[in-house]
């Protein structure tokens, strides 16, 4: 899956800060049209619950919605 990509690729990526290297984590939340929602709107909240599943499950994580 893409986010698992990105979310490996953002975890190896230093980011230079004062002098010192500082890594990093995402959490990723996904919807799709139309199979998570039908307008812009629904989409956005089906991904934002998502995101927050990730971080319920510990962070560093990419989650695709799905009906609870």
């Amino acid at each position: 899956m893409a986010s698992e990509r990105i979310r490996i690729a953002m975890e190896n990526i230093p980011l230079e800060i004062s002098g010192r290297n500082i890594f990093t984590t995402i959490s990723i939340g996904i919807a799709s049209y139309p199979e998570h929602g039908a307008t812009l709107q629904e989409i956005m909240k089906n991904a934002d619950r998502a995101l927050y599943i990730s971080k319920k499950k510990g962070r560093n994580k990419s989650t695709v919605f799905f009906d609870q």
